[in-house]
């Protein structure tokens, strides 16, 4: 490792990683730098890593679960340099290119835009290959977008002083049908947005008057 000075006026953390040279690929030593934050797919590579390190570090974080994600830590790592260089991501060990495209789910998921034909040109892939990653989840690529899509509406529901419209709610999160936004928050939730937000009020009778039903 080389020395090396930060300066930085915000509080940050540091995760130093080292790995076994023949957990490594062959021609991983002779890249003497690797930057990740100057691409968005290292940026969310690195995020990746660090959740990753956290969860190894955690007290309460089994020996063996910490062991798995120690394992893909060091698969991460093993395939960063074809992840910077843009190459096929078929070539990318399934479970690291299924997790970088969640990842990139859960930061983009108000885009109306986003899709399967998206996440294909974002990661240089084939539509169908991504629904075959998908598809070992359970859940197509579809219903995990509407999923963190409602998991945001249902954030904003509880947050009752802010006095936001329920359909403004849902435009906001990625939607672009108020209707369908209410069939799947219902199927989600167990209840329609409305009533869930009558029921948080009912808890909680002194927001009541900071928010509006519409």
């Amino acid at each position: 490792m080389e020395p090396f000075e930060i300066a930085n006026a915000h509080d940050f953390r540091v995760f130093c990683i080292a790995v076994p040279r023949q957990l490594l690929p062959a021609d991983f030593c002779e890249r003497p730098r690797l930057t990740l934050s100057v691409t968005e797919a290292g940026q969310a590579l690195s995020r990746t890593i660090a959740g990753y390190a956290e969860l190894c570090l955690s007290s309460q974080t089994p020996s063996d679960i910490a062991n798995l994600l120690g394992r893909h830590i060091v698969d991460l790592i093993s395939h960063s340099l074809e992840i910077l260089a843009g190459a096929s991501a078929e070539r990318v060990t399934p479970p690291v290119l299924l997790m970088m495209m969640m990842d990139h789910i859960d930061r983009h998921s108000a885009d109306t835009n986003l899709s399967a034909a998206t996440l294909a040109q974002k990661f240089h892939c084939s539509e169908r290959y991504i629904h075959k990653l998908f598809a070992g989840t359970g859940r197509s690529v579809g219903e995990h977008i509407n999923d963190r899509r409602i998991a945001a509406c249902t954030r904003d529901l509880l947050d009752n002083p802010r006095k936001r419209k329920i359909a403004e709610i849902a435009f906001a999160a990625g939607f672009q049908d108020i209707s369908h936004f209410n069939r799947l928050f219902k199927r989600i939730n167990g209840t329609a947005p409305r009533e869930f937000r009558r029921e948080m009020l009912a808890r909680s009778p002194h927001l009541e008057s900071s928010v509006g039903f519409q």
